[in-house]
Parts: structure tokens; C-alpha cells; sequence
């Protein structure tokens, strides 16, 4: 299938190429009205033919500039009046309007498409390295490619594959690169492609067929001179980054949402969910939770993002986990929904223990409040003591009575969590990662992390980043240590 534009500032002039192109089901027609958006929908669409009016308020010839910044193959029909003065250009056709009819037209495409597709009988094999060796055949055209991940046990067998297939038949002809249990990799060239081919209706199919816990992440048009770099972001981020169950993600859009969230808009959640705990205020934790997952993970799905979160609940788990009747371990989870309704369910056993066991709870929820909110500043337990209007020998013992953690312990481990993850996420200098810790000297902020953590910031950050980048053993770095009281 090949991608058509046409464009025109003129109505009549679209009007007429349009109808003097239809039906043809070997093209996908892109009606462009406003010359000025020209480079941005080309490139859009990736289009194979373009039909551009010589006649528009843009200059044609900076339009055909622009296009010529790409780098596959395409041609371009140009309309114009009379042959004086026009660009010569290998990838440019000519064509008068006066003498304009739908057998030149259609005689023009086919010529176009069959300099194509003479192209595309080129190959070249790439191999690359992805949990075993993978080999890809690929011609001189462009592709979209697909990565189904299943989020829930069970495995993705070939049968289910061959039966996903040939159900998209339908929209275009797919192609399986790999599987293993938990997910299959598929690619499809635009030559394969039907005009009713969608990412939206091609995913509806896979949760048709292979049900709803499944996840489509998919780049969509391709070069094929960079389809190795492409597999290997597909395969790469999809591992790792937050999707919803029954859900699609188009990889470009997560690389473009990777970006610094407001940590300080995290943090607010945090306190609203922390005031609703110890208020049994059920309803309020399940909203705050609803906005944590569903609102900022699902318009933000970096996992920088997602980790900034879990900073926070693995804290609260290493307080109010005590007896360790449930750890929070989010390595298990396929899902933001499945994820979520392990973080509520254990929300709400704490609010049981809450209700049984604290006779003090307004008090501990200011001091842990005060502690989440003033972390990240130069905040001392005078300071936190003053906050909640109590003294604080009083404050700490009926902290510690509570969590079995003095309010220091509780405030290092927030800094040092922090400072982690700063460490293997940022390329902050020590000195600022110092500062946003609550340490005004970044030499005690090095003697205090290597007394926690028993390394040097530095030394933690060149031993783990590279484990950070592969993704691999993440959680066992970022683990709260039950070790910290050792060093108070």
C-alpha cells in the first residue's frame, strides 16, 4: 500500500485530484488544504507519492527542500500551469493541469510504483542479540513494528501466534521476529499494509484473540536503513516502561514523555494518601491512587517517573511493614491496574492496624507528614518537633513505639533512597544531589552515604549505573536496608 498526499491551497484543485484518484486500493490518500503544513505531514505519514500543487502561498521549491531532509524513497507529481522555470529534480514528475486526467494520473502512479518496487527487491539481513540470536529480512521500504507483551501468567505459544495472524490478515499481511513466553515481536512493510490498517483496530484484534492482560507497544514507519536501532528501542523501553492492561503505546511517544516530571506534584499525592490512611478515609486512599496511576503514569509512562513513585511506597512498606505479613515487591506486577490493586489492598490492611494499634494517631501522622514534606530541605528533628508542636524526646518515642524507627532513621532513609535514585537516574554532580537531600555540605552529605550505604556516591554511581541502564536487579539496589540503625 502506498501513502498518497495531496496538496493544495486551492479547494477545486483538491477536489479534483482527489476524485481523479479514487477508488485505488493500492493507495491511502492524505488530503493536505494548508501548504504550510506540508514538511510536518509528509513526514507524518511517511508518504511514498506526493501530488503538490506548483501553484500555492508556500514556495514549492522550499517544500521540495524540505522533503529532501528525508531519507526514503519517495516521489513527487507536480501540477503546474506551463514548463518555464521549473526545479529539475530526479524524484520530481511533471504534470500540467490543463492536460491533467485520471488515466495519465493512474499511468504516472504505476510508474512510480514500479520504480518501487524494483527497489524493493533489495534486501539485507540484520542480526541482533535479543534474549538469542534474531535475524531480519528487510527491503528497500518502510515498517511498523509490533511488541505484544502479555501482562498476567500464561505463555504465548505459536499456535496463538498463527491464529493472531491470520485474523489480521484483514488489515495487512504480519510478520513474527521472535516470541518467547512472555511476549512476540511482529513487523509488517508498508507494500503489506491494507488501506484499512490502524494501529487502534490491530490492537483491538490482538485483545480480541489473545485477551485483555495483554499490552501493544509499536514504531511506526520506519526507514529500513535504521531498523536495527528501531528493534532494539521497541525491545528495550517495552520491557520496562508502565502500560495499562488492554492498552497501546506508540514507543516515539514514550521517548518524547521521558522527561522531568514535577516530583513535588508526586510528593503532594504521597501526603494525601498518608493524611486518608491514618484518617480510614478508604475512599480518599483508592482516588489518590486512581490519580497516582491512572492520571500521572499513564500521560507520563517513563520509568524514571514510575520509580520516583515507588520511592515512596517502598519507604512507607519498610515502616509500616513491620511484621513483614506482605511485602510490597513490584517486580511482580505486569500492570499499572494490577500494580495498583496491590498497593490498595496493602493500604488497606495497614488502616486496620491502624485503627487497632495507634492511640496516638494524629500526632504520628503530623511527624511522618512533616517527614515526607521536608526530607529534601535542611531539616533536623528540632525542626520536625517545632512542625508538629511537641518536644522532641516526646516525638520520637512515639514514633519509635509506632514504627519501631526513630524520626532520624525515618528521615535518612528518605535522603539516602533518594540520593540513590538520583545517582542512577541523573547526571546530577554530587554537590546538587547534596542539596536536593537536605545537605548543605556535600562533604558530610559523602560521609554520611558511605557510612549508610558503605560506598562513596561516586563509587555507587560508576558500580550500579550500568545495572540501571540494563534494568537488571534494580529493585535489590534500591531496597530499603533494615541495616540503618546500626549507624545512628
Amino acid at each position: 500500500m502506498y501513502h498518497v498526499l495531496i496538496i493544495s491551497d486551492n479547494r477545486i484543485v483538491l477536489k479534483q485530484v482527489y476524485e481523479l484518484l479514487m477508488p485505488d486500493a493500492s493507495c491511502k490518500i492524505h488530503v493536505l488544504p494548508s501548504s504550510v503544513d506540508a514538511y510536518e505531514e509528509f513526514y507524518r505519514h511517511r508518504i511514498d507519492i506526493v501530488i503538490l500543487d506548483s501553484d500555492i502561498y508556500m514556495s514549492y521549491r522550499s517544500i521540495l527542500d524540505m522533503f529532501s531532509q528525508c531519507q526514503w524513497n519517495y516521489k513527487v507529481i507536480l501540477l503546474i500551469d506551463e514548463r518555464e522555470d521549473v526545479i529539475e529534480r530526479p524524484e520530481v514528475f511533471l504534470l500540467e493541469k490543463s492536460k491533467m486526467n485520471q488515466e495519465l494520473i493512474k499511468r504516472l502512479l504505476l510508474k512510480i510504483q514500479t520504480l518501487n518496487n524494483e527497489r524493493r527487491n533489495d534486501h539485507q539481513v540484520i542480526t541482533m542479540n535479543w534474549k538469542g540470536e534474531l535475524e531480519f529480512v528487510h527491503h528497500q521500504d518502510a515498517y511498523s513494528l509490533i511488541l505484544i507483551r502479555r501482562t498476567r501468567g500464561g505463555t504465548v505459544t505459536p499456535e496463538e501466534t498463527k491464529r493472531l495472524i491470520d485474523a489480521e490478515k484483514k488489515l495487512g499481511t504480519l510478520q513474527i521476529l521472535t516470541q518467547n513466553e512472555a511476549e512476540a515481536v511482529f513487523s509488517i512493510s508498508r507494500s503489506d499494509m491494507k488501506l484499512s490498517f490502524n494501529m487502534t483496530e490491530m490492537s483491538r484484534i490482538v485483545f480480541r484473540e489473545w485477551g485483555s492482560y495483554h499490552a501493544v507497544f509499536y514504531l511506526e514507519n520506519i526507514n529500513s536503513m535504521k531498523i536495527k536501532e528501531a528493534l532494539e528501542a521497541l525491545l528495550s523501553v517495552s520491557d520496562y516502561s508502565c502500560f495499562m492492561e488492554n492498552g497501546l503505546l506508540n514507543i516515539a511517544d514514550f521517548k518524547n514523555k521521558e522527561t522531568e516530571f514535577n516530583a513535588e506534584y508526586i510528593r503532594q499525592n504521597v501526603h494525601t494518601l498518608i493524611e486518608a490512611v491514618f484518617d480510614q478515609e478508604e475512599g480518599v486512599a483508592g482516588q489518590v491512587l486512581g490519580e497516582i496511576y491512572l492520571h500521572i503514569l499513564k500521560e507520563h509512562p517513563c520509568f524514571v517517573i514510575r520509580e520516583q513513585i515507588r520511592l515512596h511506597f517502598m519507604v512507607l512498606e519498610a515502616l509500616f511493614g513491620r511484621d513483614k505479613d506482605f511485602e510490597l515487591s513490584f517486580e511482580t506486577y505486569g500492570s499499572l491496574e494490577e500494580e495498583m490493586e496491590a498497593v490498595k489492598q496493602y493500604l488497606h490492611g495497614e488502616m486496620k492496624k491502624i485503627g487497632l494499634e495507634l492511640q496516638k494517631t494524629e500526632l504520628v501522622k503530623n511527624i511522618l507528614l512533616a517527614i515526607v514534606d521536608s526530607y529534601s530541605s535542611d531539616i533536623s528533628l528540632d525542626g520536625i518537633a517545632s512542625l508538629v508542636g511537641f518536644n522532641k524526646i516526646y516525638v520520637n518515642r512515639i514514633f519509635k513505639e509506632t514504627f519501631g524507627r526513630t524520626v532520624l532513621e525515618t528521615l535518612q532513609i528518605y535522603r539516602m533512597q533518594t540520593a540513590k535514585f538520583l545517582l542512577l537516574t541523573n547526571d546530577y554532580r554530587i554537590s546538587e544531589i547534596a542539596q536536593i537531600t537536605g545537605y548543605q555540605d556535600a562533604g558530610y552529605f559523602g560521609k554520611n552515604f558511605k557510612k549508610h550505604i558503605g560506598i562513596t556516591p561516586q563509587e555507587f554511581r560508576i558500580q550500579y549505573r550500568g545495572s540501571w541502564e540494563r534494568r537488571d536487579n534494580y529493585e535489590s539496589i534500591m531496597a530499603v536496608s533494615y541495616r540503618y540503625a546500626e549507624f545512628l
